[in-house]
């Protein structure tokens, strides 16, 4: 199994890792789970969420 170290070898591991990526960093930070009251988003959420975005459109054959 790779993790977010390991550099993916297709790009549907790709998605996979981003997205695992994603759900570990939201389950501990604070801004993401409302701890902090804040108006803005979690920045590293947001790189996160559009990396992930950006894989899942080369995943499936769309421009990235």
């Amino acid at each position: 199994m790779a993790n977010a170290t390991d550099p993916p070898t297709n790009s549907k591991e790709a998605v996979m890792v981003l997205y695992g990526a994603l759900l570990e960093h939201c389950a501990g930070c604070a801004v993401c789970l409302g701890k902090v009251p804040t108006m803005a988003p979690c920045p590293e959420e947001r790189r996160l969420f559009e990396a992930y975005r950006t894989a899942r459109r080369a995943a499936r054959g769309g421009t990235a």
